[in-house]
């Protein structure tokens, strides 16, 4: 988007009336749905002004305020959406919020926080048995632990991320795994195992 968040801004604004249509009609469901929608549109906008953040030096301190209060306003918003979730018992909707409240800590660079997040919507998608979803759990475990320095349970978690993605053909996780495990396997020395990534 090359630092323009117009685009977000448009979709934000319609998702902001979505979310003000389904309270008036009293639809929990919608209102969760919104909710994360408005929460999805905050972190596309602060991964834009943290992108922006590498290109402007001088401006770099403006970038990573803005980026930071975007992340955390799509916290509030995924745990609005959580917590309606919650409310009407829809569990899979409840480990997606989960997991996107976890996606946003690691965004804020508080990994610790973000695994709490990510091993809690685990223990619901294995409890349903959401193979797709339990690929994802395991790859942002993978990438919280990757972020500090832990490289053998990053591993872990990406090997198990792997096979249930590659179990189910989930192309987009297994190319994000492939790219991590790389990066692990080079920070731990085997860069022959980096190499066949």
């Amino acid at each position: 988007a090359n630092g323009d968040t117009s685009l977000v801004d448009q979709a934000l604004k319609y998702h902001k009336y979505s979310l003000e249509t389904s309270i008036k009609d009293n639809n929990a469901k919608w209102q969760a749905d919104a909710y994360n929608n408005i929460g999805n549109c905050c972190s596309q906008k602060g991964n834009i002004y943290e992108t922006e953040q590498k290109k402007h030096q001088k401006s770099e301190k403006y970038y990573a305020a803005a980026a930071g209060k975007c992340y955390s306003e799509a916290i509030e918003n995924y745990t609005k959406s959580l917590e309606l979730r919650q409310k009407i018992s829809d569990k899979a909707g409840e480990a997606s919020a989960l997991n996107n409240i976890g996606g946003s800590y690691i965004n804020l660079k508080k990994y610790e926080t973000a695994l709490e997040y990510f091993k809690k919507s685990l223990e619901i998608n294995e409890s349903l048995s959401i193979t797709s979803e339990l690929s994802v759990n395991y790859y942002y475990m993978g990438k919280s632990y990757l972020a500090m320095k832990k490289f053998d349970m990053a591993i872990e978690n990406y090997r198990k991320s792997l096979d249930l993605a590659s179990g189910i053909g989930f192309n987009k996780v297994i190319m994000a795994d492939y790219e991590d495990l790389s990066d692990a396997y080079r920070e731990t020395g085997n860069y022959k195992l980096a190499y066949e990534c």
